[in-house]
């Protein structure tokens, strides 16, 4: 739980969260307009469906770069690195 607080040390507590991998499948330049427009939505949602049904929100995005990931770090307002 990203509440748990591990350590409080000259005022400064240090917490514990947990790392959420998720496999997704690759948006490559061969595929049609439109199966890249549904694996866009697949994906957001799909995202936002594991944070709903586990109730654990992003505190960041680690992203290779890809535009999926990306964009909904930047619509949930979670910093990318």
């Amino acid at each position: 739980d990203a509440d748990e607080v591990i350590d409080k040390k000259d005022g400064v507590e240090k917490r514990r969260g947990s790392t959420t991998a998720i496999s997704v499948t690759s948006m490559t330049p061969e595929i049609s307009y439109f199966k890249t427009l549904s694996l866009l939505v697949e994906r957001i949602m799909g995202d936002c469906k594991v944070s709903h049904l586990t109730g654990r929100f992003p505190d960041l995005v680690v992203s290779d770069g890809d535009f999926p990931g990306m964009l909904r770090a930047w619509l949930g307002s979670i910093p990318i690195i």
